[in-house]
């Protein structure tokens, strides 16, 4: 609301992302997964909570509030960035991204590793721009596209959780 009263409900653009071949938002997707692979990498907040004593596993879960309000400050300047116009409404109707999202981060939890959280947050990232690009471009209906979209999130979800139960399971030796 505050943003439509100070744009009076007018786009604004800066032309950020259109001055070059790459743009600021590709730069910014560029030093946003470096510094997310070293912190994982190579800090204790890479580290899996349900491994650490108590006062560090409630500590991490705020890290990890804060680090979902940085993560969708970044997400906002980008989108920003990239549709080169500020708008107060940018961001409606981005419920079925947000699950995509958290199918990918159930997934990549699944495989309980350091490495795999952030890699496997960035490949699936780009089937999902795939995804919405290939759909878009074949004219396929907008609720279709989403039909499409939530059934795919589905199975990567299920397949995420039989990986999840097939790794918990040990081998019998009877």
């Amino acid at each position: 609301f505050t943003g439509m009263l100070i744009s009076q409900g007018y786009p604004i653009t800066p032309g950020f992302s259109r001055d070059n071949i790459t743009g600021i938002a590709f730069l910014l997707l560029i030093v946003t997964f470096a510094v997310a692979f070293l912190l994982v990498l190579f800090t204790r907040l890479g580290q899996p909570s349900f491994k650490r004593d108590k006062e560090a596993r409630l500590i991490s879960f705020i890290f990890a509030y804060v680090g979902s309000a940085v993560i969708a400050v970044l997400a906002g300047l980008f989108l920003t960035l990239r549709l080169g116009v500020g708008m107060p409404t940018i961001g409606t109707h981005k419920e079925l991204p947000i699950l995509f999202i958290f199918a990918v981060v159930y997934s990549s939890r699944a495989l309980d590793n350091r490495i795999a959280p952030v890699l496997f947050s960035l490949v699936p990232a780009w089937v999902w721009a795939l995804l919405s690009n290939g759909l878009a471009l074949l004219s396929v209906d907008v609720y279709t596209q989403n039909l499409i979209t939530a059934a795919i999130t589905l199975v990567f979800m299920v397949l995420a959780r039989v990986c999840r139960f097939e790794r918990r399971r040990a081998p019998s030796l009877d």
